[in-house]
């Protein structure tokens, strides 16, 4: 049996809490870091919202959504202000 939910989400929001005390210094060098957080986040909630997903499909999940994220960066990045 894996984590519960609950379990989870208590990591992610200690996870959270601490990237939050980050410097901005800190928070590029640790970018890698970061992204491989926010992918294992995104997996999880997939495995949360799909539980009877293998993780071929998990992985073709995460793509769109990766997708999805990149392109509204892209138009927030565009807007002036």
């Amino acid at each position: 049996m894996g984590p519960t939910p609950e379990f989870l989400a208590a990591l992610r929001r200690q996870r959270l809490a601490r990237v939050r005390r980050m410097t901005p210094e800190q928070k590029l060098s640790a970018g890698p870091q970061l992204f491989a957080l926010a992918i294992e986040t995104m997996r999880t909630g997939i495995r949360l919202e799909h539980p009877e997903a293998g993780e071929e499909q998990i992985r073709a999940m995460v793509r769109p959504r990766l997708e999805r994220l990149r392109r509204r960066d892209e138009v927030a990045l565009d807007r002036p202000g």
